[in-house]
């Protein structure tokens, strides 16, 4: 296609920048407190829930 390669290297630093400025605003919840068992359980569930469906509670507890 007529690009060097140093052309693409430029185009994929500048889409990286990009995704590391989206990425901030990507946030939904932000944890208050690490120490909050109850809070630090309600958001780690989804994530245990994602890979052992049916045994995030039993999990999510023994993490946290």
């Amino acid at each position: 296609m007529g690009l060097h390669p140093s052309e693409i290297l430029i185009g994929y630093e500048k889409a990286a920048k990009k995704v590391h400025e989206e990425l901030e605003n990507q946030t939904c919840y932000t944890l208050k407190s690490v120490a909050d068992h109850d809070e630090l359980l309600r958001c780690m569930k989804s994530s245990v829930a994602s890979k052992q469906y049916g045994l995030e509670d039993l999990l999510g507890g023994l993490i946290t």
